[in-house]
């Protein structure tokens, strides 16, 4: 439960002091949480294993580096491990937030990732794949405008997630999206009028309530062939596992509302947006559909995973546009209903002690 009071207690602080409150601060506070944890069930503890006894069965030949990395940082200790792990990832999302986040609520950057499932939750227990997606982000962070090589910056990082954790290979499209804009400047468009504004935001969101629908079809027609596709890929192995058991859950109407409105109104801003803020918004709203279609199919929704993050810049630079467009009463309607959403997503996990849920979760300094 510790933690759950430790995030409400960042919303509030947050909301209080959020025109003076530092970007560092709720960041820290992710860190913190994030570096020194102890008593969580799951892969953590698997990996932690792994770690002091010196193994490698959580991994294969095909993805050697997490296995260099282990055996160089393994004599100052599995804590120390952790921590540095950690603090590369909260680096990485400082700084993307600080570089393309809004001024006015970027406050709201540290929030949503502390809340909003798919974040902070599921990277500190997988922590393979969290440092894969943050190291996906890590071109993003770059100041390139004068940099030589610029495909070398964009595409190392994702090399190296690959073979860390080589479901990365996912990140593959946006990292060539974001190359495109270092080079040619490709989304630096930006809409003068407002004509059409509501037009593809309405067709997106429609074929997201119409996939939702045709959901259990897609999935019993087509996941076997997705599977045999992706075979050699540790996507094609979450495939193969949920297919084979048939279980497909159906999201409550309220979150699937909730997953339309902020592919709306995450679609719509884009045509006031620019550059890399573009990109994200783009992954906000592909990480929207990952988490409805693969909601319910295991292992499946950590597809969406690489793609969430984007949400801590998408969603505040959507939030001033709103205010901006609507005055200040719908962006904080909006705001709400954002931080709703995630305590509600992450509440369950929050409170619970089973499954290798957090509500046992302690620092290590507090360790019995």
């Amino acid at each position: 439960m510790i933690i759950l009071y430790l995030g409400l207690i960042l919303i509030v602080i947050s909301f209080i002091r959020r025109e003076k409150t530092s970007l560092v601060v709720g960041f820290a506070l992710v860190f913190s949480i994030m570096g020194f944890q102890e008593g969580v069930d799951g892969d953590y503890m698997a990996y932690k294993y792994a770690f002091e006894h010196n193994e490698v069965s959580l991994t294969n030949e095909q993805e050697p580096l997490w296995n260099l990395i282990t055996s160089l940082i393994y004599p100052i200790g599995w804590y120390a491990f952790v921590a540095l792990i950690s603090l590369f990832q909260t680096w990485v999302l400082y700084r993307i937030t600080k570089k393309h986040a809004s001024n006015k609520f970027r406050w709201l950057a540290p929030i949503i990732f502390f809340f909003w499932f798919g974040m902070m939750l599921i990277q500190m227990k997988a922590l393979r794949q969290g440092l894969a997606i943050e190291l996906c982000l890590l071109p993003m962070v770059f100041d390139l405008s004068n940099k030589k090589r610029k495909w070398l910056w964009c595409f190392a990082p994702c090399v190296a997630a690959y073979f860390i954790h080589n479901s990365s290979i996912i990140m593959l499209p946006i990292i060539i999206l974001y190359y495109l804009q270092v080079t040619k400047g490709f989304f630096n468009n930006i809409s003068k009028t407002g004509r059409g504004e509501y037009f593809y935001p309405s067709v997106i969101t429609f074929f997201f309530v119409i996939t939702y629908s045709l959901k259990g079809t897609i999935i019993y027609n087509y996941l076997h062939s997705m599977s045999l596709m992706l075979s050699d890929f540790r996507l094609g192995t979450y495939l193969e596992m949920n297919e084979t058991n048939g279980e497909i859950f159906v999201m409550s109407d309220l979150i699937v509302f909730a997953d339309a409105i902020f592919v709306f109104l995450l679609t719509w801003s884009y045509r006031y947006l620019s550059g890399v803020q573009r990109i994200l918004v783009i992954m906000a709203v592909i990480a929207n559909f990952f988490d409805m279609f693969f909601f319910g199919l295991g292992s499946l929704a950590r597809i969406g995973y690489f793609y969430l993050p984007a949400l801590i810049v998408a969603i505040p630079n959507a939030t001033e546009l709103i205010s901006k467009r609507f005055g200040n009463l719908i962006g904080y309607l909006f705001i709400i209903i954002c931080i709703a959403y995630g305590v509600k997503t992450s509440l369950p996990w929050l409170t619970d002690s089973l499954d290798g849920r957090f509500a046992n979760y302690r620092f290590i300094f507090l360790k019995l």
